[in-house]
């Protein structure tokens, strides 16, 4: 490195990347590494969290809607199954629970 104030490194290389990182890493103090895998677990977790309210949130529109075409009885069940693209027998599991 011509200048270690201002590292200039390639960083489409994955492998260069990780070298730069680790490198980062014996400059750390014990504190500041555990502070770092702190704030990487709270990422995780804020993103599990953000996946699992999307996934509840995606079954609970999608239940509604084929609560909805139900009520509706413009469809038969096979049509509904299709255009939410579920199977007839999750279908008539909900059509069971209304």
């Amino acid at each position: 490195m011509k200048n270690p104030n201002d590292p200039q490194i390639n960083l489409n290389k994955p492998a260069i990347v990780k070298a730069a990182r680790l490198a980062e890493l014996d400059n750390l103090t014990s504190e500041q590494i555990a502070d770092a895998k702190e704030q990487e677990m709270r990422k995780a977790t804020v993103a599990l969290i953000e996946n699992t309210a999307k996934v509840e949130t995606e079954k609970k529109v999608k239940e509604d809607g084929i609560i909805n075409a139900l009520q509706l009885k413009i469809l038969d069940k096979s049509q509904i199954a299709t255009i939410f693209n579920v199977s007839i027998e999750y279908v008539e599991h909900i059509e069971n629970k209304i």
